[in-house]
C-alpha cells in the first residue's frame, strides 16, 4: 500500500492546469504577480511585436494599496526608448487584462531576455501517390472545403504515425 494510498482521489482524470496553478502560485506572487496569467499570457497582452522586445519581471504595489502598481520591465538592448514611448499603451493594455488600474507605471530594466523554447519541428514527408489518392478519395464526400483540407491534412499526419510505428518494430 502507497502511501498517497490515503488521499481521497476523484474518479477520472483531472487537468494538469489545476495542479500547475497550485504549484505556481508562490513563485508568481513572490515575484508580486497575484495572477500569474501576465506572464504566461505576455504576447496576448502586450502584441507579438511588444513581447519580442520585453518581458515582465516584477509587480511592485505601493504599501497598503492594491492599485498604480510598478511593473519591471526587463528590454531587449536597444529597445528601451521604443517601450518608454509606448509605455501609456503598455500600461494600458496589462490594466485591461486584468479589469482594474492594476499598473500605473513602468520600471525599465535593460538586459537579455530569456530565451523561448525552440518550436517543435514538424516532419511533412509526403505520402507516397498510392496513399495520397486514397486519402484524397476518402474525403471527397466532404462539401467544405476548409473541412476537407482540415481532414486531409490529420490522415496525412495519422498514415505517417502509423508508417513510423510499422518501421519501428
Amino acid at each position: 500500500m502507497d502511501e498517497d494510498d490515503s488521499i481521497p482521489r476523484a474518479p477520472g482524470g483531472r487537468k494538469l492546469a489545476r495542479f500547475l496553478t497550485r504549484l505556481t502560485k508562490p513563485a508568481f506572487k513572490a515575484r508580486g504577480f497575484f495572477a500569474g496569467a501576465v506572464l504566461t499570457r505576455w504576447p496576448e497582452v502586450v502584441g507579438a511585436e511588444l513581447a519580442r522586445m520585453s518581458a515582465p519581471e516584477r509587480l511592485h504595489f505601493p504599501k497598503g494599496a492594491a492599485a498604480n502598481a510598478t511593473l519591471t520591465l526587463r528590454v531587449a538592448p536597444g529597445y528601451a526608448p521604443d517601450i518608454q514611448h509606448l509605455e501609456p499603451l503598455i500600461v494600458e493594455r496589462i490594466n485591461v487584462f486584468y479589469g482594474f488600474h492594476a499598473v500605473g507605471r513602468l520600471k525599465l530594466v535593460h538586459g537579455p531576455l530569456p530565451v523561448p523554447p525552440p518550436k517543435p519541428v514538424s516532419s511533412s514527408v509526403p505520402l507516397d501517390s498510392a496513399a495520397e489518392e486514397r486519402l484524397i478519395a476518402m474525403t471527397a464526400g466532404i462539401a467544405d472545403p476548409g473541412l476537407r483540407a482540415q481532414m486531409q491534412r490529420l490522415g496525412r499526419s495519422l498514415s505517417r504515425r502509423k508508417e513510423t510505428r510499422e518501421s519501428c518494430g
